[in-house]
């Protein structure tokens, strides 16, 4: 229960360079949604390929919080990488915060 708790304060993720492979990846986007608070992750200069890449960018597009992903230096595909600064983007666009009607 312990690292329950760990993963619910969790705020940002720094796994560069640590060498990940597509498993890793694979359980990096299962344990997303335990990770309710998490807002910036970094993933970049390992070697995540294209179908535990889209995984993951499945994985951030339905996470309530992550507003930064730091992917680069990875074996994927261009279109990965866009779908995944558009899906950011979009949820920047959406928590800019309005000026009170009131």
């Amino acid at each position: 229960r312990e690292s329950g708790a760990i993963f619910q304060e969790l705020r940002r993720l720094d796994l560069s360079g640590q060498g990940l492979g597509n498993e890793a990846a694979l359980a990096l986007a299962e344990l997303l949604p335990k990770c309710p608070a998490l807002q910036s992750m970094d993933v970049s200069r390992n070697h995540i390929s294209e179908k535990a890449a889209q995984r993951l960018v499945q994985a951030v597009e339905l996470h309530p919080t992550i507003e930064e992903v730091k992917i680069d230096a990875n074996p994927i595909p261009s279109w990965l990488r866009i779908r995944l600064q558009s899906a950011l983007r979009k949820r920047k666009t959406i928590r800019t915060p309005t000026p009170n009607n009131s």
